[in-house]
């Protein structure tokens, strides 16, 4: 059973079920169960998926896709090939998650890290979007 408990109500019969459990010495699992990424937050990843691809782009690397007959296409990255071709397979790697949805906010660090430490080698450094990122990214480009 899922409890809200930012609701009166809820909170009162999470209280009563957890003490039947005790009174009757159950085994229980409780579990913490997290919100949905707010839109905003989503975006922000987006917005991230882009700069990686420009990023890789700057670096003059490509993706090359196999496919058709066999045949191998070379193309410039986007941000559905950085989320599908390498944030997601990091982070089936790292957490057995399919779905950004299901990631949590430290999860989504482990993975920049994971990121940034391959672009820090090449000498590139992409700050996750934030507004304070933005403000920078618009002052640098009025210089």
């Amino acid at each position: 059973m899922i409890y809200d408990l930012s609701k009166q109500n809820e909170i009162y019969l999470f209280q009563e079920q957890c003490k039947w459990l005790l009174e009757n010495h159950k085994v229980c699992d409780l579990t913490k169960k997290s919100g949905k990424r707010t839109i905003t937050q989503n975006k922000a990843l987006h917005l991230y998926f882009e700069h990686v691809s420009k990023e890789l782009n700057n670096l003059g690397l490509t993706f090359n896709y196999t496919g058709l007959k066999g045949l191998e296409m070379e193309m410039r990255y986007n941000a559905e090939l950085v989320k599908a071709m390498i944030w997601k397979p990091i982070q089936i790697t790292l957490f057995k998650k399919e779905s950004t949805t299901e990631l949590t906010t430290s999860e989504i660090n482990e993975v920049i890290s994971v990121l940034s430490k391959f672009f820090s080698e090449r000498g590139v450094y992409i700050p996750f979007p934030s507004i304070q990122s933005l403000i920078d990214r618009y002052e640098e480009t009025k210089l």
